[in-house]
């Protein structure tokens, strides 16, 4: 767990070095907790975590439809990876080694 969360960390610390657009690189920041949190949810028991998830998810998403989107796929690991990498290749790059 301890390495998602560097990991996560890391993306987002990289994002924001190489895009100088805070919008892009805060809404790229809630994707990359989307993975990780979905990775969580993932490895722990649905009775003890699905509703805290949901209501964590929706909170930090509110009225995108990202949230509902991930939480109704079939595989929502491999959904928050897919929109992380989307979110990735869209963020606007300032530098241009990026």
């Amino acid at each position: 767990w301890a390495r998602i969360s560097t990991h996560g960390k890391n993306l987002v610390r990289m994002a924001s070095i190489f895009s100088s657009d805070a919008d892009a690189v805060e809404d790229f920041s809630k994707v990359v907790w989307l993975y990780c949190r979905t990775v969580m949810n993932k490895l722990s028991s649905p009775d003890e975590d699905e509703e805290v998830y949901q209501e964590q998810v929706r909170e930090i998403f509110e009225d995108s439809p990202i949230a509902e989107k991930i939480m109704s796929s079939p595989d929502r690991a491999i959904s928050a990876w897919k929109e992380l990498s989307i979110q990735l290749h869209s963020l606007p790059a300032s530098d241009p080694k990026a």
